[in-house]
């Protein structure tokens, strides 16, 4: 009986130490699929014989056993697949499969783009499914992939839809590692303040996660420990109960023996006490073990925890060093532009002033010289004959004279004596201001010229310009010396016998003489010094009754425009004149004046316009 209260003895230290074992020693245990053997040479030849579903499904079984031996094979065989699924149109459940290994094959072959594609693809199948485990595991897979490509905001969604569907099942594990992802995700966008929210509820979940997992098994063990002890107990008091009926047996059998028979139960009650002192001591003992491991499991969680907040510290103060860095670079970058700016700045203002004052005293000059010019072209609107003066010696004539600028270097010119009548229509040298001083000089030349009364035929009044020209200018052959003048052509009319006699220098003159046109031909020289130079000839026609005379400058027939933005030419201004010389002067006009804005649309005026016209 003392060898079996000894066995029991030995029994219940034994359980004791195997209760401290488990205490200290926890081990999280996986549980994984069963791994399905298949027979790829016997697959592979069916394949290729096989068709429609059964050959879709052999390459997906063989896709799955290629899958830890050749992921290049396992992808071979799944596309193939892929490509007969449209055909096709297999369950949801087989598509999922497939969809799933190629995911796995296409991350050991390290293709993430391909393997988050197929995740995706395997998630948008299961989500209408009730199967929820599943879909918590393909988002983490999902997210974990997303983060290996940089995609932490996508990382971030499906870190969020596994965590949402583990806390809807109270899967504390899953909560716990997607809490912890979703932290260090959120640091990596830079959302700091968000990241250490998450953090402290990783923090608290998976101290209550570790708390309830060892409660968990701390229970269970002891309520094993309990039946152990209760068994100790029903084993002690039928050991008791034997010792008893064997003590009176003993009495009834042995009377003679009755003091000894005392003194040994004395000694067995006395063994009995020793023992159940010792279960009270060893129960105290398994106590105070039993909250020992507590606490140093707490203390392991609470050393660990602490662990990872330091690490999470240090991160942020790495990053918040380095933010402040780049802010404090970035300032002294900022600061040096705006000290450079500022230089600049004043630089621009200075030359702003300098600009202002320039253009001030441009704008002065050019007011003093725009009131000069204007000045200049009221003397040469004075000195220039009323437009209306024709009307004097014809009934029907007009005048059309543009200047390009303000003052002209175009001008027209008469005078009348005797029954006679003397026209020209002269274009200088430039236009503008020079052009005006050339224009003011023949018309000065001209007036002394014809007031003397004593020459009246028109190649001597040009022979005699030129030579007042020549001398005014100084015009010789020395390189450099001006040779100025002008091209004129100039015209005597006897009222009476209605005889015109022309001289020309570069100019005709055009008459429409009974209806036909009569081109009266220049000298090819100008009224200027040249170095060929010969009397001007003269040239007679005697006009009836409705003839018209043309004079004029270059202007017209020079003035750009059309849709090439070309010269008119001359051809074309007098094909101008032939088809509208018979309507009245007035009429024609202004005819003139709208062909010529027709053709130069947008083009500015380019050269001074003069065009005299008269009816016989």
């Amino acid at each position: 009986m003392i060898r079996r209260i000894k066995e029991q003895k030995a029994v219940n230290m034994r359980f004791c130490i195997l209760l401290i074992s488990l205490l200290f020693v926890f081990i999280p245990v996986s549980y994984g699929e069963t791994e399905t053997v298949y027979d790829i040479p016997q697959m592979e030849q069916q394949v290729t014989a096989a068709s429609g579903i059964e050959k879709f499904t052999l390459l997906v079984n063989l896709s799955q056993a290629y899958l830890d031996k050749s992921p290049s094979k396992s992808i071979d065989y799944g596309e193939q697949a892929v490509a007969m699924e449209k055909k096709l149109k297999p369950q949801p459940t087989m598509l999922a499969i497939l969809y799933n290994t190629l995911g796995n094959a296409y991350y050991r072959h390290k293709d993430y783009k391909r393997s988050i594609r197929y995740y995706e693809q395997e998630l948008a199948l299961i989500t209408t499914g009730s199967d929820r485990q599943a879909i918590m595991r393909s988002c983490f897979n999902v997210a974990v992939l997303c983060s290996s490509t940089d995609n932490p905001k996508k990382a971030l969604e499906y870190y969020q839809r596994s965590y949402d569907i583990a806390s809807k099942l109270n899967d504390k594990e899953i909560q716990v590692r997607n809490l912890e992802e979703i932290s260090k995700t959120l640091a990596i966008l830079g959302r700091y303040k968000e990241a250490y929210t998450k953090h402290e509820e990783y923090l608290a979940l998976y101290q209550n996660y570790m708390n309830l997992e060892t409660s968990a098994k701390i229970q269970v063990l002891n309520s094993e420990y309990s039946e152990k002890l209760k068994e100790t107990e029903m084993n002690k008091e039928q050991l008791k109960h034997e010792m008893q009926v064997q003590i009176e047996q003993k009495q009834e059998e042995l009377s003679a023996k009755e003091k000894a028979l005392k003194e040994k139960e004395t000694v067995i009650l006395l063994k009995d006490t020793l023992l159940n002192n010792a279960s009270h001591v060893q129960e105290k003992l398994t106590t105070e073990n039993i909250n020992q491991s507590r606490m140093i499991s707490q203390l392991s969680i609470d050393t660990m925890l602490s662990d990872q907040k330091i690490i999470f510290q240090k991160r942020i103060i790495r990053i918040v060093i380095s933010l402040s860095v780049i802010i404090l670079f970035s300032a002294l970058l900022v600061l040096l532009f705006y000290a450079r700016m500022r230089k600049a700045y004043r630089k621009i203002e200075l030359q702003k002033r300098e600009i202002q004052m320039q253009h001030e005293m441009l704008h002065e000059r050019n007011t003093k010289i725009l009131n000069a010019i204007n000045y200049a072209e009221r003397i040469q609107k004075a000195i220039l004959p009323d437009p209306v003066f024709l009307n004097k010696f014809f009934d029907d004539s007009f005048v059309l004279y543009l200047p390009k600028d303000i003052v002209g270097g175009d001008f027209y010119w008469y005078s009348a004596f005797d029954d006679k009548l003397v026209l020209a229509a002269a274009d200088c040298t430039g236009h503008g201001v020079p052009g005006g001083f050339m224009s003011m000089l023949g018309f000065a030349y001209l007036n002394q010229i014809c007031d003397a009364g004593t020459i009246s035929s028109p190649d001597e009044i040009l022979n005699q310009l030129r030579n007042l020209i020549i001398r005014t200018l100084q015009q010789n052959d020395e390189q450099g010396k001006a040779q100025d003048g002008m091209d004129i052509s100039l015209v005597t009319i006897d009222l009476n016998t209605r005889l015109l006699r022309y001289a020309g220098a570069n100019n005709p003159v055009l008459i429409f003489h009974n209806n036909e046109l009569v081109r009266m031909e220049p000298d090819i020289m100008p009224v200027s010094y040249a170095r060929t130079m010969q009397p001007f000839e003269q040239k007679n026609i005697v006009l009836n009754k409705g003839d018209i005379v043309y004079m004029f400058t270059d202007g017209f027939a020079d003035q750009l425009g059309g849709e090439e933005n070309k010269k008119m030419l001359f051809k074309n201004f007098l094909a101008l004149l032939t088809e509208y010389h018979h309507l009245p002067m007035d009429t024609q006009r202004a005819v003139y004046l709208e062909k010529l804005s027709e053709w130069r649309g947008s083009t500015p005026q380019n050269d001074d316009i003069t065009l005299l016209g008269f009816r016989i």
